[in-house]
């Protein structure tokens, strides 16, 4: 079971990562996806780097989730930072009734938002009633490693998605753009992939 301090660090890097997702959609909105493929990556060097810190320094459950707050906290950072460089500033136009108003709004979406999570990891909450922390750690370990396979794929096509819906799909740039990132994503795919095959015993 987690404790208070480590389920208050888990918070703290979740509302970090739900205000990277306002700027994040307003550099894609413009066609800026480019600036969204920074941030992350400056996220998950960022996690890297605090990962290893905290496996050298104090391999505790509360040292690794600092660490995803401090990316998630960067991440934040360079997406508001990015999307100024954009040429687009957040202002602040809504009261608080237009804020109260939109909070009514979305509660139907955290709510399903809190399902959804609750679904997608209730194999980790089944395993830490019925095993030891050892089992659910390495279960952890595992399923990130397979799901990093899947976001990267992800992220690129959102990416490509983007680009294509702003040149129109039937244009020579479109096509020459679809070219390109069939053969990007090929590149990247495929170390990906024979990784995975020769870890497939241990994973």
């Amino acid at each position: 079971p987690a404790t208070t301090a480590q389920l208050a660090i888990a918070l703290a890097a979740v509302g970090a990562n739900a205000l990277s997702r306002p700027f994040e959609a307003t550099l894609v909105g413009t066609n800026q996806t480019r600036w969204v493929t920074v941030s992350r990556t400056i996220r998950g060097a960022v996690l890297l780097g605090g990962t290893a810190i905290a496996w050298a320094v104090e391999p505790k459950p509360a040292a690794f989730l600092c660490a995803v707050v401090a990316s998630e906290i960067a991440g934040t950072l360079a997406a508001w930072v990015l999307t100024g460089r954009a040429g687009v500033k957040p202002q602040r136009t809504v009261g608080r009734a237009g804020a109260t108003r939109l909070l009514r709004a979305a509660l139907p979406f955290a709510l399903v938002t809190a399902i959804n999570l609750l679904y997608l990891r209730v194999d980790v909450l089944m395993l830490g009633l019925m095993s030891d922390d050892v089992d659910v750690g390495n279960y952890g370990a595992a399923s990130r490693i397979l799901e990093t396979a899947v976001v990267i794929p992800a992220f690129f096509g959102s990416a490509f998605l983007a680009t294509i819906s702003g040149l129109g799909p039937r244009t020579p740039e479109a096509r020459a753009q679809t070219e390109q990132a069939l053969r990007l994503i090929v590149l990247v795919c495929t170390p990906i992939a024979v990784g995975l095959a020769v870890a497939a015993g241990p994973v």
